[in-house]
């Protein structure tokens, strides 16, 4: 695996925990949302629609580089993660223990600075602007992340982060609200699928046998190192 894809799942596991969690009477659980990535030079990327219930999310197209446009939905309250392929009709289903995923992130974080930039809208929501710098080691290598957040005590997310090489990622049309039940559901005739790959029907490349004769079972398109595990579905 590539040590910059190493770094990137261990940062956002490790940035995680202290994004969210910020205590406030008039929090915002529920809201439906369009999520819009931009270029360094702002202009828009990407866009998902995002669904939040009581903990519970769901992000639509959330893999714009795959020719499907997949959804994912976030169980906390099953340790779950769905995903579904509306054109195939079909769905996967994987593990998702928020706390294992936290542990995970920990493990690697060597050091983490922050530094508050004081306070800015976004959205009409007013923010702490922060810059998070996190030092990570993967496998004896070890690199920094600098990130500016923008957290709102009524989200259990941040509403804006930019990275070091200028991308945004923002939160925008956000109407507070329940959206419906149904959308944290796999919809009735959906087939399962045995693995992600497959979902996206796609076939996985052959994988050689490991120690004994047993093919490895990461489930990721490619072999992790020994005992390493990342927030990836299991076949």
């Amino acid at each position: 695996m590539h040590r910059r894809g190493l770094f990137v799942v261990v940062f956002l596991l490790g940035s995680f925990p202290v994004l969210a969690g910020t205590a406030s009477a008039q929090k915002i659980t529920d809201f439906t949302a369009l999520q819009v990535t931009l270029s360094p030079e702002g202009k828009t990327e990407h866009e998902s629609p995002i669904y939040a219930l009581g903990g519970k999310l769901r992000i639509e197209n959330v893999m714009p580089e795959a020719e499907q446009k997949l959804v994912m939905i976030y169980r906390p309250d099953k340790k779950k993660i769905v995903y579904l392929n509306p054109e195939r009709k079909s769905f996967f289903e994987s593990e998702a223990d928020e706390a294992e995923l936290g542990k995970l992130g920990a493990a690697y974080i060597k050091g983490k600075k922050e530094k508050d930039l004081g306070e800015e809208a976004v959205g009409g929501y007013a923010c702490r602007k922060k810059e998070i710098e996190t030092e990570i080691e993967v496998m004896g290598f070890r690199k920094r992340y600098s990130t500016l957040v923008w957290q709102s005590p009524r989200f259990d997310m941040p509403l804006r982060t930019r990275g070091e090489g200028g991308e945004t990622t923002e939160l925008r049309n956000i109407r507070p609200g329940k959206p419906a039940a149904a959308l944290f559901e796999v919809p009735a005739g959906y087939a399962p699928a045995g693995s992600l790959i497959e979902l996206m029907g796609e076939e996985a490349p052959p994988a050689p046998p490991a120690k004994g004769g047993k093919a490895p079972s990461s489930g990721f398109p490619i072999e992790l190192p020994p005992g390493f595990k990342i927030p990836m579905p299991k076949p």
